[in-house]
């Protein structure tokens, strides 16, 4: 007898983390607690020079966190707003994905604009950090500091 449990959980890997410049965002969706979490079997992406960040299925790793909600109708709401869900043609749709090491099925905002990746910069390591396009030498740093 299986339960079907709604989802409650977002993974993030952008601007929404803690620090990011739409946190606030995140925030304003409602109570929530987040541990830290990576996707399998997806590429991240860079877009310039809008300054956010895209996955994509494909052979990789995202590093990020889950978002546990409390009200996540509220959330989803806000949430699906910011990543321009309801567009036509959408920016991203919400997808169900299996977040590790949890092994929980979390909601996470995929790109859907693919012919717009062929400009993008491939995020490697899968984390993607908050920076200016032009500033890659502080980013460079940072990274090497990790």
């Amino acid at each position: 007898f299986m339960t079907n449990q709604p989802i409650t959980k977002v993974f993030v890997y952008g601007t929404l983390k803690p620090g990011g410049r739409y946190h606030h965002v995140a925030q304003g969706a409602g109570a929530f607690t987040f541990e830290k979490a990576h996707l399998e079997n997806f590429i991240i992406y860079d877009l310039v020079p809008e300054g956010y960040p895209a996955i994509i299925p494909g052979k990789g790793k995202v590093h990020g966190y889950v978002f546990a909600y409390k009200d996540i109708d509220k959330a989803l709401m806000m949430l699906d707003k910011l990543e321009a869900v309801h567009d036509s043609p959408p920016e991203y749709t919400r997808e169900q994905v299996i977040a590790k090491p949890m092994n929980e099925t979390v909601w996470v905002y995929v790109y859907a604009r693919e012919e717009r990746l062929q400009t993008a910069r491939r995020v490697e390591s899968g984390e993607w950090l908050e920076a200016l396009p032009d500033d890659t030498r502080l980013l460079n740093r940072i990274q090497s500091e990790q």
